[in-house]
């Protein structure tokens, strides 16, 4: 019974041991500009591995520096006796395949320390287990190198000022800190910890380096008020769009990594969409520097059959307001627009999605914006679509169109689509003639389009205009523009027949109670 209880005793004291609170030290951590802030490194080139070297800043010495610019030190809250075990691993970083000595150091930064133990590291080796050589006194400071101390050296030594170290950054696919933390354990391998760092040493910020924004999105109306007013320009009378602009960004990574540093080639892409397929657009260009929109500062341009579906054009990474990802720079980038000025410009959105190229040993991450509206295009006048108009004078259609405005508003016409596929420039912004203020017009359409006014309770037929390509047995859409306040304005159309009937016809307009634009 004695017995036992004697076995029950020592077991609850070792238990105690192993559950008692241990004390705390401390870890600092110098780079190799002497910063302690974070490295930084960009996520864009973490498809491989990336060696930074921490600490080694190579100060010429001087009592009661220490270790303070190696690149990890340690500072043990208690002695560490001779046959502990000093444990160091990392997160999110390993080490290369190199030699790590441990060091006691000396007081004077500039005087050789005490090696207390070295060992091999297998590639990205993550934990490394020193086993101390010589009892170190509480406040000693310990470091860790792996880099060739002086210039009479080849191999690492215990020189604090010297005290760099190399650490593999780790492969990630997304954002990561890298962190080191170390733990002492008693002497004979007991497994019972005696000190360790009071906090994790956050060391290595692994983060996007590129980015691309939208720095302006605009409007333009398209003009059926001001001369010529028949929809072919800009209010201005202008075929230039408002410009857009769009930044490419590489972050600043001073002291630590870049990309471009670790051989990445990087350059900006600019992808545009148009709702409007392109239509009435002679050419998209690209200035640098947020400038205006002239053909003198243009360095990527994109026009005639260029001008089908996404609209791909990079920006240069030579020369003026080029982008290359050097690090901590940034250049904007204009975007312009030009149209003909011979047909009536349909409504739209013009989207632009950016992105970051980055080609290279270990690249991924291209930097990618979600496609946003970068130009809104809508006309400062009156839209309506009739959606059904025969060819045949048998089956004309008749179309009202009302001004309830103070003064004359001007009144063009195109057709948008024929059954026959009938080449269609030529019908584009068909001039009507003006409808007078709080007035109507009269238009019938066939294969002519011919208005009629009405004055002194009498009707005046005007000028016929023959639709070139439509046959009298085609069916086409017709858009109606007038240049007055669109609520101001509306068209109504019938078709008649033989028999005498006449049908409505639907006119379709702009919604005017959505966020989407252009949906009639």
């Amino acid at each position: 019974m004695i017995k036992f209880l004697k076995v029950l005793v020592l077991a609850m004291l070792v238990v105690g041991l192993m559950t008692s609170g241990v004390m705390a030290g401390t870890t600092a951590f110098r780079t190799s500009t002497g910063a302690t802030t974070f490295v930084k490194a960009p996520l864009e080139a973490m498809g491989v591995a990336r060696t930074i070297t921490l600490g080694g800043i190579g100060t010429s010495g001087g009592t009661g520096l220490g270790a303070n610019n190696a690149a990890f030190s340690i500072f043990p809250s208690q002695t560490i006796n001779s046959g502990s075990l000093l444990t160091v691993t990392f997160g999110n970083a390993g080490m290369p395949v190199t030699t790590v000595v441990l060091c006691a150091a000396n007081n004077d930064a500039a005087v050789n320390g005490t090696p207390l133990y070295s060992l091999t590291t297998t590639v990205n080796q993550t934990v490394m287990n020193f086993l101390i050589g010589n009892t170190v006194p509480s406040g000693t400071t310990m470091f860790l190198t792996n880099v060739a101390g002086g210039p009479n050296t080849t191999a690492p030594n215990c020189i604090s000022s010297n005290g760099a170290l190399q650490v593999t950054l780790l492969p990630t696919t997304s954002a990561k800190i890298a962190t080191m933390t170390w733990t002492a354990y008693a002497a004979g391998f007991s497994g019972v910890s005696i000190d360790t760092a009071n906090a994790t040493a956050n060391f290595a910020n692994i983060a996007k380096q590129y980015s691309t924004t939208i720095l302006t999105a605009n409007n333009s109306s398209i003009d059926f008020v001001n001369a010529p007013g028949n929809g072919t320009t800009f209010a201005g009378n202008t075929t230039l769009a408002a410009k857009g602009t769009v930044n490419f960004v590489a972050a600043d990574f001073t002291g630590g990594l870049d990309g471009v540093g670790n051989g990445l080639a990087v350059s900006g892409l600019i992808s545009l969409q148009d709702t409007a397929a392109w239509q009435a657009v002679s050419s998209v260009f690209l200035v640098g520097n947020d400038i205006g929109c002239s053909s003198a500062n243009t360095y990527a341009i994109a026009n005639g059959a260029a001008l089908t579906g996404t609209v791909n054009i990079a920006v240069p990474t030579s020369g003026a307001n080029n982008f290359s990802g050097a690090n901590a720079t940034s250049q904007p980038v204009t975007i312009c627009v030009s149209v003909a000025g011979n047909q009536v410009i349909q409504s739209r959105t013009i989207t632009e999605q950016g992105t970051v190229v980055v080609t290279g040993s270990g690249a991924q991450q291209q930097a990618t914006t979600t496609a946003a509206t970068l130009f809104t295009w809508l006309p400062n006048g009156y839209q309506g679509i009739v959606t059904y108009v025969s060819g045949s004078s048998t089956y004309n259609t008749i179309c009202f169109v009302s001004n309830q405005s103070s003064t004359s508003a001007p009144v063009t016409l195109s057709v948008l689509t024929t059954e026959s596929g009938a080449t269609l420039t030529a019908l584009q912004s068909i001039s009507l003639g003006s409808v007078a203020g709080k007035g109507t017009m009269r238009v019938d359409l066939s294969q002519t389009a011919t208005p009629y006014t009405y004055a002194s309770s009498t009707e005046t037929a005007g000028t016929a205009t023959t639709l070139t390509g439509v046959a009298s047995n085609d069916r086409y859409t017709a858009l109606f523009n007038v240049g007055a306040n669109p609520s101001s304005v509306t068209v109504n159309c019938i078709q008649a027949d033989p028999a005498g009937s006449k049908r409505a016809v639907p006119v379709v307009v702009p919604q005017t109670n959505t966020t989407v634009p252009y949906v009639y």
